[in-house]
């Protein structure tokens, strides 16, 4: 008996140990993204850590309070937060029912740098009050991305064909092919030739419109474009030193414009004394376009913060600032307001929008 009740003993502190065992090995963490707008949004594709490339096309359906003019917003961002492309999504039938409405978007974008990203979709927003902005996240995987270093400007830096790097300002440089034309051993040439480094420049002062740069060993050592300078110190047929410029702010007469953007009134009566909920209220997601007082065309546009708030950078020079109606084809009404930028000092705005409220 003691016998048996000893193996009944030792059998259970066998299995209970197992059973630790079996249970304490660690299940691989599961990603989940909730979508807690599901009542009012849906995305069909991708599906959330889906591998994409581009073009990307994003597909669901949405109610009509999502829309306005039958479209949204919709970004792609980087790991790092930054904007790889921004696109309209469009409906895809009558927008303006309470009934769930198929909408497509199409993102184009470059290689990116990160190995992840986010689908960011908005509800437009044309009150552009902070409590009624909506946005779903989608997390996706790039198929397609390639690493990128860090550069300095004025400070040499050696490249390999197929190398990518990245700016403080975010210019990309990509090498992407180094040409040989230098005279073959035994052949008898005009000229001697010279190996040509083509560099492909984009973001920074290239923003979307991406450039091909071609400095060589003997002829164009120095290039300049889109207020960089590229220059060419040393080559090999694989590999190349090169250096990147920029003129100090003095020299390229670069000055600031901070401003904040209210709407008001925010109530059909005012109140004696003023009813604090009657308040204006910050402008946000505003765009602010600044164009050349003199010619009239568009040249910088930035989009205000939560708090109405916003800040761009501007060569010294006079410019009207213009906000667009985004409630109605005139609402909210906005001043155009002139702004005078000088170099090396920060020029501050308030602009105060009519929300036709009576």
């Amino acid at each position: 008996m003691n016998i048996k009740l000893l193996l009944i003993g030792l059998g259970a502190v066998i299995l209970v140990g197992l059973g630790a065992v079996i249970f304490s090995v660690p299940k691989a963490p599961e990603v989940v993204t909730e979508n807690k707008y599901s009542d009012l949004i849906r995305v069909d594709t991708p599906v959330a850590n889906a591998g994409v490339k581009s073009p990307l096309v994003v597909q669901g359906s949405a109610r009509g309070s999502w829309y306005f003019e039958a479209s949204f917003p919709v970004k792609l961002l980087d790991a790092n937060g930054k904007e790889l492309v921004s696109a309209p999504s469009k409906a895809q039938g009558e927008w303006m029912t309470e009934e769930f409405v198929p909408f497509v978007a199409i993102l184009v974008f470059e290689t990116p740098t990160t190995k992840t990203g986010t689908i960011v979709l908005k509800n437009d927003n044309p009150s552009g009050l902070p409590e009624n902005e909506k946005e779903v996240r989608i997390p996706v995987q790039f198929l397609e991305y390639k690493e990128v270093r860090s550069a300095k400007f004025d400070k040499p830096i050696l490249l390999n064909t197929g190398d990518r790097i990245i700016f403080p300002d975010d210019l990309i440089l990509d090498l992407t092919k180094i040409n040989d034309s230098r005279c073959k051993e035994g052949v008898a040439c005009v000229w001697i030739g010279e190996l040509s480094v083509v560099l492909r420049a984009s973001g920074g002062k290239f923003n979307s419109t991406p450039k091909e740069i071609t400095i060589g060993t003997s002829i164009n050592k120095e290039v300049s474009s889109n207020d960089y300078t590229f220059s060419l110190l040393s080559a090999t047929e694989s590999t190349a030193t090169i250096l990147v410029s920029v003129p100090s702010p003095v020299e390229s007469g670069i000055g600031s414009v901070t401003g904040h953007i209210y709407l008001g009134p925010t109530c059909p009566v005012q109140q004696e004394p003023p009813d604090p909920r009657c308040a204006v209220k910050p402008y946000a997601n505003a765009t602010v376009e600044f164009l050349s007082k003199t010619s009239g065309a568009s040249v910088k546009s930035v989009t205000s913060d939560s708090a109405g708030n916003f800040e761009i950078k501007l060569e010294a020079g006079t410019y009207l600032a213009v906000i667009y109606p985004k409630i109605t084809r005139s609402l909210p009404s906005c001043p155009t307001t002139e702004v005078i930028v000088t170099a090396q000092q920060t020029t501050a705005i308030d602009i105060s929008c009519d929300t036709g409220i009576r």
